[in-house]
């Protein structure tokens, strides 16, 4: 997946671009397949200015609150307003191993939730 924003952060017009992956649980019911749910993994992203000789200085305690995932993406979007989670997974730590390990639970037969 990817998500890609444009906004004025900090004075300066940016473009702030997150890649990632889902993590999907599907079961059949009623002879039907379904997605149960679908989760995202933020892998890695970035911000640039949109003109290249733009400066952007960024707060550096309110960057270091997100994880490395997708920092970026949850800087701009608190700027502008929006209530970011700080816990989502992304490649390592606790949140993805959480994932992984609901998802185990899962397909041995417990609940997607």
């Amino acid at each position: 997946m990817t998500i890609s924003q444009r906004a004025l952060v900090e004075g300066v017009e940016v473009d702030a671009v997150c890649t990632g992956r889902f993590y999907d649980f599907l079961e059949k019911r009623e002879g039907r397949w379904g997605m149960v749910l679908r989760q995202p993994i933020y892998e890695k992203d970035r911000m640039d200015p949109v003109d290249p000789a733009a400066r952007r200085e960024l707060d550096a305690a309110l960057l270091a609150r997100f994880p490395a995932g997708y920092r970026h993406l949850a800087y701009l979007q608190t700027r502008i307003g929006y209530a970011v989670k700080p816990d989502m997974p992304g490649l390592q730590g606790r949140e993805v191993e959480a994932l992984y390990a609901r998802g185990a639970r899962w397909l041995a037969g417990g609940p997607a939730q």
